[in-house]
């Protein structure tokens, strides 16, 4: 025997609650003849969920454009210098944040083009050879 919905009523609740409820009736006849009913509420939560590229957009310190600075000499002298003249000149300014490593420093930026204008002034400022993707090469998730 199924069971059949007589009745589906909406329950008012406060609208910043995020809640909806409503109240069901069922009934199922269990025996020839004899009908059992039965009164619930169920209660629905919503959630709101944003797509990645909007989430990283209202999320603060979210970066878009990565540049990572490398140098792999037994010596530090030139990133030293790189270092010097970044500070000096104010060039990073732009940047979310910055890591650095043992071979060199990560720059995270915002927007691109604050990124592409850093890249334009390490060109001007010390040889390099740069080496451009558009999507994330690797990754370590720990």
């Amino acid at each position: 025997y199924p069971v059949k919905l007589t009745d589906a009523s909406w329950i008012w609740t406060e609208p910043h609650s995020m809640r909806l409820k409503v109240k069901l009736t069922v009934q199922k006849e269990v025996q020839s003849g004899l009908i059992l009913q039965q009164s619930f509420v169920t209660t629905y939560v919503v959630r709101n969920q944003q797509c990645p590229s909007c989430l990283a957009n209202f999320t603060q310190g979210a970066w878009v454009h990565l540049v990572q600075v490398r140098q792999k000499v037994g010596h530090k002298r030139t990133f030293l210098y790189l270092e010097q003249v970044i500070l000096k000149k104010g060039a990073a300014r732009g940047a979310l944040s910055i890591e650095v490593f043992r071979d060199g420093m990560d720059f995270y930026f915002g927007e691109r083009n604050k990124g592409e204008r850093f890249i334009d002034f390490l060109e001007s400022e010390v040889p390099l050879k740069t080496k451009r993707t558009k999507k994330l090469i690797g990754t370590d998730t720990k």
